[in-house]
């Protein structure tokens, strides 16, 4: 077990758009949830989403994010972010990042994490996954929400190679979720609650390969292999209960 021998709780922070927000959601993609549930006792799963955002909007408030944390506290960072950047120019949301601004605000994102000492071998860049326009359209009209232009589901696309070719460019790890996604022919559309938010079944394939890329990075900062009982401080039955100081205490 990894007990109280730690000086600190690590923490794993997930950072991005409503893919992130709703990842607690129990009706929705709730993969923040399966990995709160996964690492509990070992690690803080934190969710920094933000419905509605582009990357010009989060390279703002990064810095305010990360002020909170100590750079030796971070287990890993995931970013997911570019379906909102996609969003068609013509679209009265003005959400729209042309793809060559999303490629410069990524790379200063992950930049700035590094500069606060983020180690990039803890980033984990999760690319936006597929969606389908025809339903978010028949969606938004039942929620009275703007119609966004036609092209929105092939510009994606664009952001999704950005996204490929910035993971390769900086050596760091990537989650292709576009294409784990899309390996889902037949049953694609149960991946999403409305043609673009995760379903229950999106959210747990997100997390099925998620996990093994963070696994990696508990591993690395806990210094201990990951098992089932590796939770910080020990289990009830192993504590003493004539001494109980002896067990809770270093």
């Amino acid at each position: 077990m990894i007990k109280h021998t730690l000086k600190m709780w690590p923490k794993i922070i997930l950072f991005g758009d409503s893919h992130t927000q709703r990842s607690f959601d129990p009706n929705n993609g709730c993969w923040g949830a399966l990995l709160a549930n996964k690492f509990q006792r070992v690690c803080d799963i934190i969710p920094r989403g933000f419905s509605g955002y582009n990357t010009r909007w989060c390279r703002i408030i990064m810095p305010k994010i990360f002020q909170q944390f100590k750079a030796e506290e971070i287990a890993c960072v995931t970013i997911l972010l570019g379906s909102n950047d996609s969003v068609p120019v013509s679209s009265v949301t003005g959400q729209h990042v042309p793809v060559d601004e999303y490629r410069t605000n990524m790379v200063a994102m992950i930049n700035f994490l590094t500069s606060i000492g983020i180690d990039k071998n803890k980033i984990i860049l999760i690319a936006p996954p597929n969606m389908h326009q025809d339903s978010f359209k028949r969606w938004s009209i039942e929620q009275n929400r703007p119609i966004i232009p036609e092209t929105w589901e092939k510009d994606l696309v664009k952001y999704v190679d950005a996204c490929r070719s910035i993971a390769t460019e900086m050596n760091l790890s990537l989650l292709d979720l576009y294409t784990v996604f899309m390996a889902v022919k037949n049953d694609n559309d149960k991946l999403f609650n409305d043609g673009l938010h995760l379903s229950r079944d999106g959210g747990q394939l997100l997390y099925d390969n998620l996990l093994p890329l963070i696994m990696e990075r508990v591993v690395r900062i806990t210094g201990k292999p990951f098992t089932d009982q590796s939770m910080q401080y020990p289990y009830w039955r192993d504590v003493n209960t004539d001494d109980p100081e002896k067990s809770l205490h270093p």
